[in-house]
């Protein structure tokens, strides 16, 4: 079985430094802290954590997991989530051997992976969890269009 659960990283603040810099916004520390405890009690495994280099996605990672510790297996910060396309987000899952991905990611490519991998129009907003399954499944290698069921899609209060 694979686990994928998608998190779109919480809302940053305005656009004063570079993109790439911004932290997160008051609102975005509340929405990562809501997102925390629906993960803590999600019933997930521990897993692989691919977080996206830009600073709003390594702080929501850091509040999710300040929480949540017990589902880290390992972590792996790279700029590939921030630059990357959608269609690249499957290519570089498919290099992963972890059954359980926690990805922290960005629009419009996190939401892109979401609708192509479930066949179902998924629109992430800033601090959502998706939650991706397949149940006959062993290999990343194996994914394709449409063969993921969405287990849960938490859209935050």
């Amino acid at each position: 079985m694979l686990d994928l659960i998608l998190i779109r990283h919480a809302h940053a603040g305005p656009h004063i430094e570079p993109d790439f810099d911004r932290k997160l916004s008051s609102r975005g520390e509340i929405e990562a802290q809501q997102a925390a405890q629906v993960l803590k009690y999600s019933n997930h495994n521990p897993g692989l954590w691919l977080v996206s280099s830009a600073i709003r996605s390594h702080q929501t990672a850091d509040i999710l997991l300040e929480s949540n510790s017990n589902l880290l297996l390992d972590r792996k910060n790279d700029p590939k989530w921030y630059e990357a396309s959608g269609s690249l987000y499957q290519n570089y899952l498919e290099l992963e051997s972890c059954t359980t991905i926690y990805l922290v990611a960005h629009n419009p490519s996190i939401s892109y992976l979401a609708s192509y991998l479930s066949n179902t129009n998924i629109f992430m907003e800033p601090g959502n969890i998706v939650h991706l399954q397949w149940n006959k499944l062993d290999s990343w290698k194996e994914i394709t269009k449409a063969s993921a069921s969405v287990n849960y899609h938490f859209y935050g209060k």
